[in-house]
């Protein structure tokens, strides 16, 4: 995903990197400002940037709980609600990583909302592990397969994880019944 945005940001595109994970979301951030790119990369947690964007604006959704349905309904809903006042940057190219945990209609096209040409410009790549790394349950797999069938995209498949180690991955399997994954990294 950091590759694919340096290479589209060299080809002089605004860029954007969308993820689930708040702490990802700053590593990748800090990634780009020691690379001094902060400025023409915007990194963005999903929920993070539609709360905060409501938020600013004063079109937060009302509600008591903040669940499930708060984050991956309501409040996507009301983003693209009010969009056209909200002050949001639209962006020539956007990544989704970790997309196997937001895949659903109303964060997705929330999302890809942003995308100046729109998401049959196939300006766009989402990172999707549902095999080893649906932890959340925010995969909708009937989205899924009309989402790859009705717009422009390529799959495929890492065969390695690339980030973490052998100990990781297993103590990630025995946790979440996920099966083990080959990886690259073997030494802790």
């Amino acid at each position: 995903a950091l590759e694919l945005l340096l290479r589209k940001q060299r080809e002089g595109l605004k860029c954007a990197y969308f993820c689930f994970n708040k702490n990802l979301a700053g590593k990748v951030r800090d990634y780009f400002k020691k690379v001094e790119l902060d400025e023409t990369i915007h990194v963005h947690s999903i929920h993070t940037f539609l709360y905060s964007s409501l938020k600013s604006a004063g079109h937060l959704p009302h509600s008591g709980l903040k669940d499930s349905n708060y984050w991956n309904n309501l409040l996507p809903q009301q983003f693209k609600l009010f969009q056209d006042s909200l002050e949001i940057t639209n962006y020539d190219y956007i990544i989704i990583d970790e997309a196997q945990d937001v895949f659903c209609e109303p964060l997705i096209s929330s999302i890809l909302t942003n995308l100046k040409e729109g998401v049959e410009s196939g300006k766009w790549a989402m990172f999707v592990d549902y095999t080893y790394q649906q932890f959340y349950g925010g995969f909708d797999s009937e989205y899924f397969q009309f989402f790859i069938n009705t717009f422009p995209c390529n799959q495929q498949m890492l065969a390695l994880n690339c980030r973490n180690h052998t100990d990781i991955i297993k103590a990630a399997s025995l946790h979440s019944g996920l099966p083990l994954m080959p990886c690259r990294r073997t030494k802790t």
